[in-house]
């Protein structure tokens, strides 16, 4: 992200996330993966669906993932939630976000 007013632009491979899908977060260039922006930014789906994301970071630098509800393609209403997330670089200055549990 080269101009700091831009959103952040977040992927996903499918229509919808759970445990183990993983979610790309992209243009970051190099940035420790554990301190990635916390602006909310834009979540594509694979099926088009688009909805706002967040990364959220917490005093003991645990990384959760906000999803604002969102409907699917095929109609399909997703409920706002958060996931925690296991993030990575992928070496092409993007990071992966890996979901793991659903939070409360």
């Amino acid at each position: 992200m080269s101009d700091p007013t831009e959103r952040p632009e977040l992927r996903a491979a499918g229509s919808h996330l759970h445990p183990g899908a993983l979610v790309r977060l992209h243009g970051l260039g190099a940035v420790d993966p554990h301190h990635v922006p916390t602006e909310p930014g834009d979540l594509r789906f694979a099926d088009g669906s688009r909805t706002a994301a967040q990364v959220l970071i917490d005093a003991d630098e645990r990384v959760t993932l906000w999803v604002a509800e969102y409907t699917t393609a095929a109609g399909t209403t997703i409920a706002e939630r958060v996931w925690s997330v296991h993030p990575a670089p992928d070496g092409s200055g993007d990071v992966l976000l890996r979901i793991g549990a659903r939070l409360p």
